[in-house]
Protein backbone atom coordinates (compact mmCIF):
# COMPACT_ATOMS: atom_id res chain seq x y z
CA UNK A 1 0.00 0.00 0.00
CA UNK A 2 1.31 3.68 -0.67
CA UNK A 3 0.84 6.79 0.17
CA UNK A 4 0.48 9.53 -2.00
CA UNK A 5 -0.16 12.57 -0.22
CA UNK A 6 -1.81 13.56 3.25
CA UNK A 7 -5.18 13.35 1.60
CA UNK A 8 -4.76 9.63 0.41
CA UNK A 9 -6.26 6.47 1.73
CA UNK A 10 -5.68 2.94 0.11
CA UNK A 11 -8.62 1.02 -1.38
CA UNK A 12 -9.18 -1.99 -2.86
CA UNK A 13 -11.95 -2.76 -5.11
CA UNK A 14 -13.91 -5.30 -7.37
CA UNK A 15 -14.85 -4.52 -10.89
CA UNK A 16 -17.90 -4.05 -12.48
CA UNK A 17 -17.69 -2.82 -16.24
CA UNK A 18 -20.26 0.34 -16.65
CA UNK A 19 -20.63 1.91 -13.29
CA UNK A 20 -22.09 5.37 -13.25
CA UNK A 21 -20.52 6.39 -9.95
CA UNK A 22 -17.15 6.12 -7.72
CA UNK A 23 -16.46 3.22 -5.84
CA UNK A 24 -15.81 3.59 -2.15
CA UNK A 25 -13.06 1.61 -0.20
CA UNK A 26 -13.42 -2.35 -0.20
CA UNK A 27 -11.51 -5.39 -0.47
CA UNK A 28 -10.16 -6.85 -3.83
CA UNK A 29 -9.08 -10.18 -4.52
CA UNK A 30 -5.44 -11.14 -6.07
CA UNK A 31 -3.80 -8.60 -4.57
CA UNK A 32 -5.08 -5.98 -6.87
CA UNK A 33 -5.14 -2.73 -5.15
CA UNK A 34 -5.01 0.80 -5.71
CA UNK A 35 -3.75 3.86 -4.06
CA UNK A 36 -5.37 7.20 -4.38
CA UNK A 37 -4.75 11.01 -3.92
CA UNK A 38 -7.14 13.70 -4.88
CA UNK A 39 -7.77 17.41 -4.53
CA UNK A 40 -10.48 19.53 -4.56
CA UNK A 41 -10.03 22.87 -5.75
CA UNK A 42 -9.27 23.78 -9.44
CA UNK A 43 -6.55 26.53 -9.73
CA UNK A 44 -6.72 29.46 -11.44
CA UNK A 45 -6.24 29.91 -15.43
CA UNK A 46 -2.46 30.48 -15.82
CA UNK A 47 -0.28 29.95 -19.27
CA UNK A 48 1.62 26.52 -18.94
CA UNK A 49 4.88 26.55 -20.20
CA UNK A 50 6.63 24.29 -23.03
CA UNK A 51 6.07 20.52 -21.82
CA UNK A 52 8.62 18.88 -21.91
CA UNK A 53 9.52 16.07 -24.41
CA UNK A 54 9.88 12.14 -22.78
CA UNK A 55 13.20 10.68 -23.03
CA UNK A 56 13.93 8.47 -25.78
CA UNK A 57 14.71 5.45 -23.58
CA UNK A 58 10.48 5.79 -22.94
CA UNK A 59 10.32 3.77 -26.34
CA UNK A 60 12.60 0.95 -25.06
CA UNK A 61 9.97 0.70 -21.81
CA UNK A 62 7.43 0.25 -23.57
CA UNK A 63 9.18 -2.42 -25.92
CA UNK A 64 9.82 -4.47 -22.69
CA UNK A 65 6.49 -3.65 -20.92
CA UNK A 66 4.66 -5.55 -24.57
CA UNK A 67 6.86 -8.25 -25.36
CA UNK A 68 5.09 -11.18 -26.18
CA UNK A 69 1.51 -9.25 -26.59
CA UNK A 70 -0.28 -9.55 -29.73
CA UNK A 71 -3.21 -7.21 -29.51
CA UNK A 72 -5.43 -9.12 -31.11
CA UNK A 73 -9.82 -7.81 -31.41
CA UNK A 74 -10.77 -9.93 -27.97
CA UNK A 75 -14.52 -10.52 -27.08
CA UNK A 76 -13.38 -8.91 -23.96
CA UNK A 77 -14.09 -5.86 -25.31
CA UNK A 78 -17.91 -5.94 -24.59
CA UNK A 79 -20.78 -4.99 -27.14
CA UNK A 80 -21.79 -1.27 -26.48
CA UNK A 81 -24.93 -0.99 -24.12
CA UNK A 82 -27.03 1.25 -26.92
CA UNK A 83 -26.91 0.90 -30.74
CA UNK A 84 -24.61 3.42 -32.05
CA UNK A 85 -23.67 4.95 -35.55
CA UNK A 86 -19.79 4.96 -36.18
CA UNK A 87 -17.25 4.87 -38.65
CA UNK A 88 -14.20 7.19 -40.49
CA UNK A 89 -14.33 10.80 -40.44
CA UNK A 90 -12.29 13.29 -41.36
CA UNK A 91 -10.82 15.64 -38.63
CA UNK A 92 -8.63 17.75 -40.62
CA UNK A 93 -7.16 18.57 -44.02
CA UNK A 94 -3.96 20.07 -43.41
CA UNK A 95 -2.47 22.74 -45.53
CA UNK A 96 -0.21 19.93 -46.99
CA UNK A 97 -3.13 17.73 -48.16
CA UNK A 98 -2.37 15.57 -45.74
CA UNK A 99 -5.80 14.14 -44.41
CA UNK A 100 -6.09 12.99 -40.85
CA UNK A 101 -9.08 10.79 -40.73
CA UNK A 102 -10.35 8.81 -37.32
CA UNK A 103 -13.19 6.82 -35.87
CA UNK A 104 -16.47 8.70 -34.95
CA UNK A 105 -18.92 7.01 -32.41
CA UNK A 106 -22.22 8.52 -30.95
CA UNK A 107 -25.81 7.34 -30.64
CA UNK A 108 -27.05 8.59 -33.74
CA UNK A 109 -26.88 10.46 -36.77
CA UNK A 110 -27.33 13.53 -35.06
CA UNK A 111 -25.18 13.72 -32.24
CA UNK A 112 -24.64 17.46 -31.81
CA UNK A 113 -24.51 19.12 -28.97
CA UNK A 114 -23.66 16.17 -26.50
CA UNK A 115 -20.05 16.51 -24.49
CA UNK A 116 -17.84 14.16 -26.03
CA UNK A 117 -14.04 12.70 -25.86
CA UNK A 118 -10.65 11.98 -27.69
CA UNK A 119 -9.43 8.63 -27.69
CA UNK A 120 -5.85 8.40 -27.87
CA UNK A 121 -4.60 4.34 -28.77
CA UNK A 122 -2.10 2.81 -27.30
CA UNK A 123 1.61 2.13 -29.26
CA UNK A 124 -0.56 -0.52 -31.50
CA UNK A 125 -2.04 2.33 -33.53
CA UNK A 126 -6.18 2.95 -33.51
CA UNK A 127 -7.25 -0.89 -34.38
CA UNK A 128 -10.46 -2.57 -33.48
CA UNK A 129 -10.00 -2.55 -29.83
CA UNK A 130 -9.70 1.00 -30.09
CA UNK A 131 -12.59 1.62 -32.12
CA UNK A 132 -14.59 -0.63 -29.89
CA UNK A 133 -13.64 1.10 -27.01
CA UNK A 134 -14.91 4.56 -28.36
CA UNK A 135 -18.16 2.68 -29.30
CA UNK A 136 -18.73 1.58 -25.63
CA UNK A 137 -18.01 4.99 -24.63
CA UNK A 138 -20.86 6.59 -27.10
CA UNK A 139 -23.30 4.06 -25.56
CA UNK A 140 -23.12 5.86 -22.64
CA UNK A 141 -24.41 9.30 -24.40
CA UNK A 142 -21.14 11.06 -25.64
CA UNK A 143 -19.50 12.14 -28.91
CA UNK A 144 -16.06 9.80 -29.48
CA UNK A 145 -13.35 10.49 -31.54
CA UNK A 146 -10.29 8.20 -31.38
CA UNK A 147 -7.80 9.82 -33.27
CA UNK A 148 -5.02 8.60 -35.46
CA UNK A 149 -1.64 9.79 -34.30
CA UNK A 150 0.01 7.27 -36.89
CA UNK A 151 -1.95 8.13 -40.12
CA UNK A 152 -3.10 4.94 -40.92
CA UNK A 153 -0.41 2.85 -39.67
CA UNK A 154 -1.82 -0.23 -37.76
CA UNK A 155 0.57 -3.09 -35.92
CA UNK A 156 0.32 -6.61 -34.19
CA UNK A 157 4.07 -6.60 -33.96
CA UNK A 158 6.04 -4.84 -30.82
CA UNK A 159 9.15 -4.27 -32.75
CA UNK A 160 7.37 -2.40 -35.57
CA UNK A 161 4.67 -0.44 -32.76
CA UNK A 162 8.18 0.71 -30.96
CA UNK A 163 9.40 2.10 -34.71
CA UNK A 164 5.95 3.88 -35.16
CA UNK A 165 5.93 4.75 -31.40
CA UNK A 166 9.59 6.75 -32.20
CA UNK A 167 8.61 8.00 -35.00
CA UNK A 168 5.57 9.60 -33.63
CA UNK A 169 7.50 10.80 -30.56
CA UNK A 170 9.91 12.63 -32.94
CA UNK A 171 7.38 14.92 -33.90
CA UNK A 172 5.07 16.17 -31.02
CA UNK A 173 4.34 19.10 -32.82
CA UNK A 174 2.43 17.48 -35.17
CA UNK A 175 0.73 15.03 -32.27
CA UNK A 176 -0.12 18.14 -30.53
CA UNK A 177 -2.01 19.33 -34.17
CA UNK A 178 -3.50 16.28 -34.55
CA UNK A 179 -4.93 16.62 -30.80
CA UNK A 180 -5.81 20.27 -30.99
CA UNK A 181 -7.65 19.47 -34.33
CA UNK A 182 -10.00 16.71 -32.88
CA UNK A 183 -10.99 18.88 -30.04
CA UNK A 184 -12.35 21.76 -32.59
CA UNK A 185 -13.85 19.03 -34.88
CA UNK A 186 -15.79 18.10 -31.99
CA UNK A 187 -16.15 21.74 -29.99
CA UNK A 188 -17.18 23.77 -33.86
CA UNK A 189 -18.03 21.22 -36.10
CA UNK A 190 -20.34 18.57 -33.39
CA UNK A 191 -21.26 21.57 -31.02
CA UNK A 192 -19.89 19.37 -28.07
CA UNK A 193 -19.94 21.79 -24.96
CA UNK A 194 -16.94 20.08 -22.70
CA UNK A 195 -14.02 18.04 -24.24
CA UNK A 196 -12.26 15.26 -22.55
CA UNK A 197 -8.86 13.84 -23.50
CA UNK A 198 -8.09 10.26 -22.78
CA UNK A 199 -5.61 7.37 -23.80
CA UNK A 200 -3.68 4.19 -23.04
CA UNK A 201 -0.01 3.64 -23.15
CA UNK A 202 1.30 6.04 -25.63
CA UNK A 203 -2.09 7.73 -25.41
CA UNK A 204 -2.05 8.03 -21.96
CA UNK A 205 0.85 9.89 -21.88
CA UNK A 206 -0.31 12.04 -24.86
CA UNK A 207 -3.78 12.81 -23.25
CA UNK A 208 -1.08 13.95 -20.52
CA UNK A 209 0.73 16.22 -22.98
CA UNK A 210 -2.38 17.18 -25.03
CA UNK A 211 -3.41 18.88 -21.38
CA UNK A 212 -0.07 20.77 -20.74
CA UNK A 213 -0.64 22.20 -24.01
CA UNK A 214 -3.64 23.41 -23.76
CA UNK A 215 -4.94 23.61 -20.17
CA UNK A 216 -7.73 26.07 -20.42
CA UNK A 217 -9.16 23.95 -23.72
CA UNK A 218 -9.56 20.50 -22.30
CA UNK A 219 -12.61 19.90 -19.51
CA UNK A 220 -11.15 16.63 -18.39
CA UNK A 221 -7.69 14.09 -18.71
CA UNK A 222 -7.76 10.51 -18.53
CA UNK A 223 -4.42 8.95 -18.35
CA UNK A 224 -3.97 5.10 -18.55
CA UNK A 225 -0.40 4.18 -17.45
CA UNK A 226 1.41 6.60 -19.60
CA UNK A 227 4.91 8.40 -18.94
CA UNK A 228 4.23 11.31 -16.25
CA UNK A 229 7.88 11.14 -15.13
CA UNK A 230 9.06 14.67 -17.37
CA UNK A 231 6.11 16.77 -16.29
CA UNK A 232 7.30 20.15 -15.54
CA UNK A 233 6.05 21.48 -12.29
CA UNK A 234 4.52 24.61 -13.59
CA UNK A 235 2.44 23.64 -16.67
CA UNK A 236 0.97 21.10 -14.17
CA UNK A 237 -0.08 23.60 -11.53
CA UNK A 238 -1.78 25.04 -14.52
CA UNK A 239 -4.20 22.24 -15.28
CA UNK A 240 -7.19 24.11 -15.41
CA UNK A 241 -9.32 20.76 -15.50
CA UNK A 242 -10.03 17.38 -12.79
CA UNK A 243 -7.44 14.92 -13.75
CA UNK A 244 -7.93 10.82 -13.41
CA UNK A 245 -4.89 8.79 -13.63
CA UNK A 246 -5.12 5.18 -13.73
CA UNK A 247 -1.32 3.14 -12.45
CA UNK A 248 -0.63 -0.35 -12.16
CA UNK A 249 2.09 -0.72 -9.13
CA UNK A 250 3.93 -3.53 -10.84
CA UNK A 251 4.65 -1.92 -13.94
CA UNK A 252 7.82 -1.17 -14.18
CA UNK A 253 7.98 0.90 -17.35
CA UNK A 254 6.12 3.63 -14.85
CA UNK A 255 7.88 3.61 -11.95
CA UNK A 256 5.91 4.12 -9.26
CA UNK A 257 7.96 7.12 -7.48
CA UNK A 258 7.57 8.97 -10.48
CA UNK A 259 3.80 8.40 -10.43
CA UNK A 260 3.94 9.42 -6.90
CA UNK A 261 5.85 12.62 -7.37
CA UNK A 262 2.85 13.59 -10.13
CA UNK A 263 0.38 13.46 -7.47
CA UNK A 264 2.48 15.48 -5.31
CA UNK A 265 2.65 17.93 -8.48
CA UNK A 266 -1.05 18.27 -9.04
CA UNK A 267 -1.84 18.55 -5.04
CA UNK A 268 0.72 21.23 -4.89
CA UNK A 269 -1.01 23.39 -7.95
CA UNK A 270 -4.27 22.58 -6.52
CA UNK A 271 -5.75 20.71 -9.32
CA UNK A 272 -8.63 18.22 -8.62
CA UNK A 273 -7.13 14.89 -9.15
CA UNK A 274 -7.52 11.16 -8.96
CA UNK A 275 -4.67 8.71 -8.84
CA UNK A 276 -4.72 5.28 -8.51
CA UNK A 277 -1.98 2.65 -8.11
CA UNK A 278 -3.10 -1.20 -8.42
CA UNK A 279 -0.88 -2.87 -6.41
CA UNK A 280 0.29 -6.09 -8.19
CA UNK A 281 -1.08 -4.78 -11.76
CA UNK A 282 1.74 -4.13 -14.67
CA UNK A 283 1.57 -2.53 -17.62
CA UNK A 284 -1.47 -2.55 -19.94
CA UNK A 285 -3.20 -4.22 -17.66
CA UNK A 286 -6.74 -2.66 -18.37
CA UNK A 287 -6.37 -3.87 -22.46
CA UNK A 288 -8.19 -6.96 -22.39
CA UNK A 289 -5.85 -8.80 -25.29
CA UNK A 290 -2.91 -8.77 -23.66
CA UNK A 291 -0.83 -10.70 -21.30
CA UNK A 292 -0.96 -8.38 -18.26
CA UNK A 293 -4.67 -8.14 -17.71
CA UNK A 294 -5.82 -8.02 -14.70
CA UNK A 295 -9.77 -8.33 -14.73
CA UNK A 296 -10.45 -7.18 -11.09
CA UNK A 297 -8.26 -3.88 -11.37
CA UNK A 298 -9.06 -2.91 -14.68
CA UNK A 299 -12.78 -3.25 -14.13
CA UNK A 300 -12.59 -1.00 -11.35
CA UNK A 301 -10.81 1.13 -13.54
CA UNK A 302 -13.03 1.53 -15.94
CA UNK A 303 -15.98 2.13 -13.65
CA UNK A 304 -13.84 5.02 -12.41
CA UNK A 305 -13.33 6.23 -15.61
CA UNK A 306 -16.74 6.31 -16.55
CA UNK A 307 -17.79 7.90 -13.15
CA UNK A 308 -14.82 10.76 -13.78
CA UNK A 309 -16.83 11.56 -17.39
CA UNK A 310 -19.79 11.90 -16.55
CA UNK A 311 -19.30 13.72 -13.40
CA UNK A 312 -16.86 16.36 -15.49
CA UNK A 313 -18.01 16.08 -18.78
CA UNK A 314 -22.06 16.45 -17.38
CA UNK A 315 -21.67 18.98 -14.84
CA UNK A 316 -24.27 21.44 -13.95
CA UNK A 317 -27.08 18.82 -16.21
Amino acid sequence: MRTLSPLAFAVVLLLATLAGGCAGASDVDGGESASETSTSEAPDAASAEEPSTVSLSYVDDMAAAHEGDAPEPSPLVRTPEAAISSGSVTYKTTDDGDVWNGHYAGLDDDDHWKPAVVLIHEWWGLNENIRRMAEQIASRGYQVLAVDLYEGAITSDPERAASLMQNAMDRPEVLHAHLQAAREYLSETRNAPRVAVMGWCFGGHWALQAALEAPDSWDGTVIYYGSVEEADEEAVAALNMPVLGIFGGADESIPVPTVEAFADQLERGNVPADIRIYEGADHAFASPSGSRYAPKAAEDAWERTLAFLDSTLRAGK
